[in-house]
């Protein structure tokens, strides 16, 4: 390996506080593979990494190049012997990038994590379906996530979701339901407190059925938006298949999470409420889905689902459900091709 186990948390510590250090995210990842690729190490052969097909030319990789060159990556080397001790306390284990079991599709996307902790049973071979979606859930978008996982189940996959409120919540619940393994990144360090808190006993139950909690930031980091954010794109590479419950109208971070779908060329169904709304049932929960099928207009042509609505139609699985979830014809389903 070009990186001890210490060297591979040290480079995950710049990576968690690159805010702070008002570094990028994208460019420390980038800098780490040209590393590999080259085999430098970039804490003791800095110098000799050649960055002559570098693709960014930006202040904050300047300010990168020159954090290793000026070696203020020092400060955080105490910081290694503390996160040790607390992965032992609290049970997480830790995987490198250049681990034999580190996940292909992980180390195959263009932004994989340095590495991952976890706790719990590490998801290795299984059929993953990722189920994402609003973090306001109406009782349509419950029953739709039920009866998905419920169809999936006949086919063994394991669910992976990220343990926020809403759409995240039911898949987790859902799978448990059918005894399903279920696996959770979050946007936080794992011995931080789980957000949301109400989702403390989910998240015993998901460990407690021979599920996972992952995460690529340092244990003791709480949750933040950019966190959260930049957790899609590695619950999107984990899977085989992607379905997107309710979008809220303007897509949140469900929407990065679609356009890591199409970037990664992962299958993936979104929900169409259309035969609800058609019979008078709504909730704004799914009103990005209509606004996404084009079943209901927006005034805000700065939306950002409306500007992308047709590149990710043409893409998509449109599914379509009405009121009577729990008796979907299983025909409909076959006919869409979900296996």
């Amino acid at each position: 390996m070009i990186y001890t186990d210490k060297e591979y948390i040290l480079l995950n510590l710049i990576y968690s506080n690159a805010k702070r250090e008002k570094l990028n995210y994208d460019e420390i990842i980038y800098l780490f593979k040209e590393s590999l690729d080259k085999g430098i190490n970039l804490f003791r052969e800095f110098e000799l990494l050649t960055l002559q097909s570098v693709k960014y030319n930006t202040k904050t990789f300047s300010n990168l190049l020159r954090f290793f060159k000026e070696k203020e990556h020092l400060k955080y080397e105490n910081d290694i012997s503390k996160i040790e001790k607390k992965c032992n306390k609290n049970n997480i284990k830790m995987m490198f990038f250049e681990n034999e079991k580190f996940p292909v599709n992980l180390k195959k996307i263009s932004n994989p994590p340095i590495m991952l902790y976890y706790k719990g049973e590490f998801p290795m071979t299984e059929k993953i379906l990722t189920i994402a979606g609003s973090r306001e859930i109406s009782k349509y978008g419950k029953k739709i996530v039920n009866k998905v996982i419920e169809l999936f189940s006949k086919e063994n996959y394991s669910i992976l979701s990220g343990l926020a409120s809403g759409i995240d919540t039911q898949a987790h619940l859902s799978a448990l339901k059918y005894d399903l393994r279920t696996f959770a990144i979050l946007g936080q360090g794992l011995s931080s407190r789980i957000y949301p808190i109400e989702n403390t006993g989910l998240a015993e139950k998901i460990l407690a059925n021979g599920g996972c909690l992952i995460s690529e930031i340092e244990p003791s980091k709480n949750p933040n938006r950019d966190y959260f954010l930049r957790r899609n794109r590695l619950q999107v590479a984990f899977a085989e298949r992607i379905f997107i419950g309710e979008i809220k109208e303007n897509g949140g971070g469900t929407l990065t999470t679609i356009n890591y779908a199409l970037e990664y060329n992962k299958k993936i169904y979104i929900w169409n409420p259309v035969l609800l709304y058609k019979k008078g049932e709504f909730d704004k929960s799914f009103l990005g889905n209509l606004i996404l099928f084009g079943e209901c207009s927006t005034e805000n042509k700065k939306n950002k689902l409306f500007k992308q609505k047709e590149r990710i139609k043409e893409k998509a699985v449109e599914i379509k459900l009405g009121i009577d979830f729990e008796n979907a014809n299983e025909n409909y389903f076959e006919q869409l091709k979900l296996f």
